[in-house]
């Protein structure tokens, strides 16, 4: 996606990705209690993959993308 000009970096790329995960899971988990953890755990893995990318171990947008996604139709399928 940044090799396509949408996003200026990856950084970015994965920010935008991020944002539509947590709308989606707010929709969705909005009054759960485990959502708090939740939103804290997704902070912190955050906060390591950034320091991961200024180490130069990055991975490929689209990986994490699938990753994500599969992520979500898993948590919505429980949620059924």
């Amino acid at each position: 996606m940044v090799s396509n000009g949408q996003y200026s970096s990856p950084e970015e790329a994965i920010s935008a990705a991020l944002v539509l995960l947590v709308d989606d899971a707010a929709l969705d988990n909005d009054n759960s209690p485990n959502y708090a953890a939740w939103i804290e755990a997704t902070r912190k893995k955050i906060d390591q993959a950034r320091e991961q990318s200024q180490q130069g171990e990055m991975l490929k947008a689209e990986d994490v993308l699938a990753q994500l996604r599969a992520k979500v139709a898993k948590a919505k399928k429980a949620i059924a």
